[in-house]
């Protein structure tokens, strides 16, 4: 029976271990999964854009070359808007001497001041040249990550847009007339230069008050009627070096990794609810198992008390002082075998707590193991400690079972001809709590068991259930409110630490002193 109940045990503790890696090993996956698909994703529209970059810098840099003056204005405003909402960047480098010529996309300021097209900006300060030859330089590092058979993109690009030198003023004439179409010439700022109107070309040096008059009503004629056209020049173009890069989608990028922390946080909370759930069925349970072996235990112990009672109706005619002795033995072990049925049967419902010294209850759990010492181990000794603490607001006969526990652990685990068993106690007032220091000299905990020894159904023993440590920590935690923790254990030494919280009326006779801490 111990090996069939020693393997549920590990059958019961290996399902859980294996839900965890399940849960866990499946998560990463399908983040790595998810990762994986949008990164392919990420890429082919990295792709895409990036086969965009070529031909939208081919129409920046044909844009000022346009003659019509509207039309090229109107199809650079439009350009700048469209680019304003691309994730694409280029910088065009001079490939003669190697300036920066034009950028898009890396800043709203930059690309303004580069652009040449606007009269009267000003120059790139310090921190945006800089910024400017940032991108550059990582521009550079992606194209030769990218690679491009040794070479870079090549572009041409005009150094500023097209110069309006003047305008041209036309009238009406028939088709089959152009020869005679009425005309006038002005400069940018619309002083007239020359015209014809009639047959000959006559300039402004040449003309009468008259044919000025004449020039003068066809020009406001031709600009009422929108018969107008700039005379501009276009600048020749030059070749650059073209670099490129698409912003990252980071925002699509961030996707699974919120997918999958909404989906551990659900996960987190369902197995929060079900731990809470299994600990909740097994405290019911324990306590149901308690109340029924403190059910089993009452007939026999009843039985025997009413035996013990006979004989002690007998006990003058006793002739033999051993046999008192036994008797009253008998009686003590009766009472503590009542105390036991009574612990059980607390287990599972809330016990009555009251006003208890600690260091009283260790003194007869010492006193009781102390006489029953030789039976085990006479080299053993239980040292108790030496302050006197305030009373806690607890339950005695569970307290009693808590350092039983801890002491039939020593006992076991004892390996050395001398023994000892330590109680220390401690007092916190402005934590309002104390803390019980328990500590022997056996053989130690291994390093691997260290994390299990308060999980039920966890022994390293032949014998037992594995529940003792694991009683202690409820009644301490569950029922007192406090902690018990290992602070340390090796072949040389192993330590407890139990911390309770001082009684409301305890604190008010501390305030003011500093027992310890």
């Amino acid at each position: 029976m111990k090996f069939r109940r020693k393997i549920v045990s590990r059958m019961s503790y290996s399902t859980t271990n294996f839900l965890v890696v399940y849960f866990v090993v499946g998560i990463l996956a399908l983040l790595l999964l998810s990762v994986t698909y949008i990164s392919y994703v990420v890429k082919r529209l990295n792709q895409s854009q990036i086969e965009q970059v070529r031909p939208l810098a081919d129409l920046a840099a044909i844009i000022p070359s346009i003659e019509d003056k509207t039309f090229s204005q109107a199809l650079d405003k439009i350009f700048k808007e469209l680019w304003g909402n691309s994730r694409l960047s280029f910088i065009i480098e001079d490939k003669e001497n190697g300036t920066i010529v034009k950028a898009r996309g890396v800043d709203p300021v930059i690309d303004r001041k580069l652009d040449t097209s606007n009269v009267g900006v000003e120059a790139l300060n310090p921190e945006e040249a800089k910024k400017l030859q940032k991108a550059l330089e990582r521009m550079k590092d992606t194209a030769a990550a990218d690679g491009h058979g040794g070479s870079i993109p090549s572009v041409a690009y005009l150094d500023e847009g097209r110069q309006t030198i003047g305008h041209f003023y036309f009238g009406k004439v028939a088709p089959e007339r152009m020869d005679r179409l009425p005309f006038v010439i002005t400069d940018y700022e619309g002083n007239l230069i020359a015209w014809r109107i009639w047959k000959n070309f006559t300039k402004i040096e040449q003309a009468s008050e008259v044919e000025i008059v004449q020039a003068e009503a066809l020009r406001r004629q031709a600009d009422v009627e929108n018969r107008v056209a700039a005379i501009q020049l276009n600048p020749p173009a030059h070749q650059g070096n073209l670099y490129y890069e698409v912003a990252k989608h980071y925002e699509l990028m961030l996707m699974p990794y919120a997918q999958m922390l909404l989906i551990g946080a659900f996960l987190a909370i369902g197995i929060v609810f079900y731990h809470n759930k299994k600990r909740h069925e097994q405290a019911a349970i324990w306590g149901g198992l308690a109340r029924e072996t403190a059910h089993q235990l009452g007939t026999p112990i009843s039985a025997l008390m009413g035996w013990i009672e006979v004989i002690g109706e007998h006990a003058d005619t006793m002739a033999s002082p051993s046999l008192q002795y036994i008797h009253e033995q008998m009686q003590g072990d009766i009472a503590r075998l009542q105390k036991i049925n009574a612990r059980f049967g607390k287990i599972g419902t809330e016990p009555k707590r009251g006003l208890v010294d600690v260091s009283e209850i260790i003194r007869e759990v010492a006193l009781y193991f102390e006489k029953r010492m030789p039976s085990r181990n006479r080299q053993v000794k239980i040292l108790l400690p030496t302050v006197k603490p305030p009373l806690i607001l607890g339950n005695q006969e569970l307290l009693q079972w808590v350092f039983e526990n801890l002491i039939k652990n020593s006992l076991d685990a004892m390996d050395k001809n001398r023994g000892n068993i330590q109680f220390e106690i401690q007092v916190f007032p402005r934590k309002k709590q104390i803390v019980i220091i328990y500590s022997d000299n056996g053989r130690g905990i291994p390093r691997k068991d260290r994390k299990k020894i308060f999980l039920p159904g966890h022994t390293t023993k032949k014998h037992g259930w594995g529940l003792g440590l694991t009683l202690a920590k409820r009644i301490i935690e569950d029922y007192h409110y406090g902690t018990i923790y290992l602070t340390n254990s090796s072949p040389e030494k192993t330590t407890f630490e139990i911390r309770l919280p001082i009684a409301e009326q305890s604190h008010e006779i501390l305030k003011g002193e500093s027992i310890a801490g």
